[in-house]
């Protein structure tokens, strides 16, 4: 539909322009009339039509100075000049403030339906277009929190960064050493909220946070949702400390939500300045010490906690995750190097206290255990470091078993078919949400394409595309349980750029189309 004001100062031209437009144009809707230009110009104003018909010649102002007006008041206002004088510069007066149409009184019947046809056609342009425009731009949005809230939560938990979320970090301009802290909210429900109290709350958080530059949302890691402050991208122009700004945020927020979900509880805990990675995660876990310490609604930091208050203490978790990651994927050298760093920052971070060193070692050895055990190599029991109160025997030790774990997983891709079959299931494991072909992963692997998807096929039990298809349904699950993500959005994440077609091979691979296995997912969680 569109809105259309009449302007004219003889009432017999309005009445009959009226009538031509009822008659023959059923979209449009005559909303007003005017008599001159100031008049045209307050009702312009107060009605907003898609499009006016403006005499030139009127008493008082006249259709030009009008024109010039709501040019610059209502740009998206299309207008059409009706005039009695067919003169060029009056022509050329008012086609610099937009005018598309030109009309000479009398007009004719088809003249008119004609022009205001043409200017419909126009504004049915720009509306597509700016449909268009924001669609992008909701779409743009949605990608950007999506990735936003994962970046938060791989850093949280330590999860290695994909080539998605590094290309992310580096857009929204934060370095490897840039100063940062982290603030977590502790939500705690009654029964009745249950998990839509979560999301309505994460919502909240997220459109309340999100005008600020320097705070990052992520999602909620069971009852505590983080926030990642980084105060070098703020404009500090009140010249407040960094823990005035946090106490100020922090306060703020939990003031707004004691009004807006008084039945919750909320506290927030607030972790130190740190300026890598790993001390961001550090600062996270500080930040949820903290969070269980103040009344509900109230703030604490870390660095405020008594002594002895922690419970759990400093540990090299990116360093451990890191390791792990080297000695799943058989990276013998690599991991060698990771773990002198390991042991270098957990007994600084220990404070060479044997006690804690011997169980953090012997928690590390029985994963490490864990992952040969996931490719079949049986090893003795690795520990026994119970007896060992001197850190360098401590450490001579973990070498000792370290090498065993090496020297067994050597052997164990000295396989050479072995070995490129794990090289490629890395690889597919990185790239699933690309459009990844069988070519390309015999390649990565260094293999004939044909010979590869033979030797993958005897391997692994499964065919390359069945063993492809698995992971990205299996990310898929993941996804679906989280409401916040699109299925189109997934659909792409795992490397479908047809959503339809994704949701065929779901429900070919689970019994049931995604949008069920989320209603069921939910409802069961």
């Amino acid at each position: 539909m569109f809105k259309m004001l009449i302007v004219d100062d003889e009432q017999i031209e309005r009445s009959a322009l009226r009538m031509i437009v009822e008659r023959n144009l059923p979209d449009v809707e005559v909303v007003g009339e005017a008599e001159n230009g100031r008049m045209a110009i307050e009702m312009a104003e107060r009605l907003l039509p898609d499009l006016v018909t403006m005499d030139i010649k009127m008493p008082g102002t006249d259709g030009i100075e009008a024109v010039s007006v709501l040019y610059s008041s209502l740009p998206n206002t299309k207008v059409i000049m009706v005039s009695a004088f067919d003169e060029f510069e009056y022509a050329r007066s008012v086609m610099k403030y937009g005018v598309k149409e030109y009309l000479l009184k009398p007009c004719k019947k088809d003249q008119i339906v004609s022009a205001i046809q043409a200017v419909m056609k126009d504004i049915d342009e720009d509306r597509r277009e700016l449909s268009h425009i924001n669609a992008l731009r909701h779409q743009a949005e949605q990608t950007h929190a999506l990735l936003e809230t994962d970046w938060v939560s791989s850093i949280c938990q330590s999860r290695t960064l994909g080539a998605e979320l590094m290309s992310w970090q580096q857009e929204a301009g934060i370095s490897a050493d840039s100063a940062g802290y982290a603030c977590v909210l502790r939500v705690v429900l009654n029964q009745e909220q249950g998990q839509d109290g979560l999301f309505q709350i994460q919502d909240w958080i997220r459109k309340r946070t999100s005008a600020y530059g320097f705070c990052l949302a992520g999602p909620f890691i069971g009852q505590h949702l983080p926030l990642l402050m980084f105060p070098d991208r703020m404009n500090n122009g009140s010249g407040l400390s960094v823990r005035a700004r946090a106490a100020h945020l922090t306060r703020s927020l939990l003031q707004e939500a004691q009004r807006m979900f008084p039945s919750s509880g909320m506290t927030a805990g607030i972790g130190m300045l740190r300026l890598s990675r790993a001390g961001w995660m550090r600062s996270y876990q500080e930040a949820v010490l903290a969070s269980g310490e103040p009344r509900a609604f109230c703030s604490c930091f870390y660095e405020d906690l008594p002594a002895g208050t922690e419970e759990s203490y400093p540990y090299p978790h990116a360093c451990e995750q890191r390791l792990l990651l080297m000695v799943g994927r058989g990276n013998v050298e690599e991991a060698r190097v990771v773990f002198s760093q390991y042991m270098n920052e957990l007994l600084e971070m220990t404070r060479y206290q044997a006690a804690r060193v011997q169980h953090d070692l012997n928690k590390l050895f029985a994963q490490m255990l864990s992952k040969l055990k996931e490719k079949g190599i049986s090893l003795p029991k690795l520990g026994g470091f119970h007896d060992l109160n001197d850190a360098e025997d401590i450490r001579r030790h973990a070498l000792f078993q370290l090498d065993l774990v090496l020297d067994a997983l050597d052997t164990w891709y000295a396989d050479e078919y072995r070995g490129s079959i794990e090289k490629a299931k890395v690889y597919i494991a990185e790239h699933y949400g690309t459009e990844l072909s069988l070519e390309e992963v015999a390649d990565y692997a260094g293999l004939n394409p044909h010979y590869f998807s033979k030797i993958f096929h005897e391997r692994c039990g499964i065919t390359f595309i069945d063993y492809l298809t698995g992971i990205r349904i299996e990310r898929a699950r993941e996804l679906l349980s989280d409401p916040r993500h699109i299925l189109k959005d997934i659909s792409q994440r795992i490397g479908y750029r047809d959503p339809n077609y994704f949701s065929r091979v779901f429900k070919k691979m689970v019994g049931m189309s995604p949008s069920e296995y989320r209603s069921a997912s939910l409802k069961g969680g």
